[in-house]
């Protein structure tokens, strides 16, 4: 029985402790960065806006249509114009409906709506260069929480490997053929590699706290990296410095941003200019009125000599509304001018902001062609680390199979043979990332040139 609620704990534990482990894969921290970043969220925010004021351009073409039905009761005795005496303050209304619309304003509403279009594309492109730079971030943090998962698995095998040398020191110190001394030196190489690894530790728990704090995750559950199985594929010779700026000119989101940011505000200089044109406005509606003291006339009669309209019921509101009909068409041409000199200077400022996106687009472009510089140099010197450790693995699997093969045959002590196979270890370790880091280099200068952040 003991031994069954053993074993039910145990399943328990078990249990909690792959509940609370959530494994992260790079695929994964690429889409919950997007997901669930706040500058992301805000952006998208930035794009919907920008689509609704487009849409709102294209429906100030339309003409304004409004209904208007005053009711209005005064209080006390006023003329009444119905019947030219003095009377009760009547139950009047109005009812209007009118449409307007402005028929030419010198194009503004056209300049409007393409200023829109080109913040909507400038919006867009600006979202996309955004999520581009938060994806390299996190690949990034995700690859240096590998390696710092690397280093700590080196440090934790030099331990091992120490402590399989102390204990056969110590069996050697009691046969003779060492001395105390060595034991105390290896101590002390031991005691250094296990704060070599709690230094190591230190860093993969940091940079896996920062990998979680840049996804936006809870920090409760315990979290580990899947390593992803990426071929070197990342092969060839990288294209020249000036090939890449060309093709990220053409095709580079933040540059796109920009060219089109510019274009909207050309056209807010037309928007602008198109004030100084007159503006022609036409206008159509309907309008009838009813008022509480409007009564059927009846006929004269005389009154002192002198003839007296007789007045009836009150005229029902239909039949008022039906006779007091009528239709009205406007044309009105408002001609600037003068405002302050308001309109000249908003069409100034206007070509200032003009000239000043034409500004930050060549910075722009500047800008992209120095981080081009910088990180074909990077390309370049990760592809000659690359293939360094490549040549590097290759002698130290060719020095560890003639340790091994001299271990074997008792010509080689346990202590070297470790060594050597540590070597080897560290040395596959140090090829990977550096595979690693060159696919990161070579993603970085596609990302430039606006192509897909795929792994």
């Amino acid at each position: 029985m003991k031994k069954l609620l053993s074993f039910c704990l145990l399943l328990g534990v078990l249990a909690t402790h792959a509940m609370t482990q959530q494994v992260l894969t790079l695929e994964h921290c690429l889409q919950l960065v997007v997901e669930n970043n706040i500058q992301v969220k805000l952006s998208e925010n930035a794009v919907q806006t920008a689509e609704l004021t487009k849409v709102q351009r294209k429906f100030d073409f339309l003409p304004n249509l409004n209904l208007s039905v005053p009711v209005n009761k005064s209080f006390g005795r006023s003329a009444d114009l119905f019947t030219a005496s003095v009377a009760n303050s009547p139950i009047t209304t109005n009812p209007n409906l009118s449409a307007s619309i402005i028929a030419f304003r010198g194009l503004a509403k056209w300049n409007d709506l393409k200023n829109a279009e080109y913040n909507l594309r400038s919006s867009q492109y600006s979202l996309e260069d955004l999520r581009n730079d938060i994806r390299l971030n996190t690949a990034l943090a995700f690859f240096q929480t590998v390696f710092a998962n690397d280093n700590l698995a080196i440090a934790r095998n030099r331990i091992v490997l120490l402590t399989q040398q102390m204990e056969k020191l110590q069996s050697q110190i009691a046969a003779g053929t060492k001395t105390e001394g060595d034991l105390y030196t290896l101590k002390a190489q031991l005691a250094t590699e296990k704060v070599s690894e709690v230094t190591q530790q230190n860093a993969y728990d940091r940079s896996l706290l920062d990998l979680v704090l840049l996804l936006n995750l809870p920090t409760q559950p315990q979290y580990t990296l899947e390593r992803p199985t990426i071929l070197d594929s990342a092969s060839g010779r990288l294209e020249g410095v000036e090939q890449i700026f060309e093709s990220a000119r053409l095709n580079n989101p933040g540059i796109l941003k920009q060219q089109f940011k510019a274009l909207a505000t050309k056209y807010a200089i037309n928007s602008a200019r198109a004030v100084f044109f007159p503006t022609l406005s036409i206008s159509y509606g309907f309008n009838s009125f009813y008022s509480s003291n409007s009564r059927e006339r009846l006929g004269y009669t005389l009154v002192d000599g002198f003839p007296s309209i007789t007045y009836g019921n009150t005229i029902p509101l239909n039949t008022q509304l039906n006779t007091n009909f009528g239709q009205s068409l406007n044309f009105s041409l408002n001609v600037p001018i003068f405002n302050r000199f308001a309109t000249r200077q908003n069409y100034l400022i206007s070509k200032v902001n003009y000239n000043s996106s034409l500004l930050n687009l060549e910075a722009e472009q500047q800008d992209l062609y120095k981080s081009i510089q910088q990180a074909h140099l990077d390309a370049t010197a990760a592809d000659a680390k690359y293939l360094a450790t490549q040549e590097q693995l290759r002698s130290l699997d060719m020095s560890y199979r003639y340790a091994e093969a001299r271990y074997n045959a008792g010509m080689l002590d346990h202590y070297a043979y470790m060594e050597v196979l540590n070597n080897k270890t560290k040395a596959e370790i140090e090829q990977l990332q550096s595979l690693y880091d060159r696919m990161l280099k070579r993603k970085v200068l596609d990302i430039y040139q606006g192509k897909p952040l795929n792994f």
